[in-house]
């Protein structure tokens, strides 16, 4: 089982066969996976809360991908990311509501963008919501929290101040398994929190 389980998701997250346009650029197509979802702020300390949300997510693959095209979807509406941001392999990105980002983590030096509307979708419910990466037609990843609202599995919702973080496993890499509530929020890279393993990208993806 473990076996056939590692071949899933190697198969999920190896790099798509390249297509061309008419001027021989190459087109990766979206595929679920190629970018995911690894800590989200679902309850900030401060008010109003919509406005110090953030997301976090991780290239594990091995080629730049651009974010054109791409948005954050909640229960109710989608946020489209900002034009011409790429995510270099291995790295971070954190895509927060606003500036209220800097108040929370002034000392922040990681890639950072802001979304134009200044809300991940219509604002993050503190108990019962999900968040979905969507490319074109594609959910890259999603999470799911209190009942999840079709979110995919559902982990329970975080207190006030706390992140949902993934902990990485073949059990739970996609559709929001393997998230836990952490009390220290780590925005831009892997956190601190005892209880989520290292990401470690998988051999497939390289």
């Amino acid at each position: 089982m473990g076996m056939r389980l590692l071949a899933v998701f190697f198969f999920a997250l190896a790099p798509a066969l390249q297509a061309q346009d008419a001027v021989g650029r190459e087109i990766s197509p979206w595929q679920p996976g190629m970018l995911l979802i690894t800590e989200v702020m679902v309850n900030p300390p401060l008010i109003p809360e919509a406005d110090y949300e953030w997301v976090e997510i991780w290239n594990p693959g091995a080629t730049p991908l651009s974010l054109d095209g791409c948005a954050l979807v909640d229960n109710v509406r989608a946020s489209a990311l900002p034009a011409g941001v790429t995510i270099a392999p291995g790295a971070y990105l954190v895509i927060a509501a606003g500036p209220g980002f800097t108040a929370l983590y002034p000392g922040f030096s990681g890639h950072l963008v802001y979304l134009a509307d200044g809300r991940i979708g219509n604002g993050l419910a503190n108990d019962t919501d999900f968040l979905a990466l969507r490319c074109g037609a594609t959910v890259l990843d999603q999470v799911g929290w209190g009942s999840g609202i079709g979110g995919g599995s559902a982990s329970a919702a975080p207190a006030q101040g706390q992140t949902l973080v993934r902990r990485v496993g073949l059990d739970a890499l996609l559709n929001g398994e393997g998230f836990a509530a952490s009390a220290n929020p780590s925005p831009g890279g892997p956190a601190t929190d005892p209880r989520r393993v290292t990401l470690i990208p998988l051999a497939g993806t390289q």
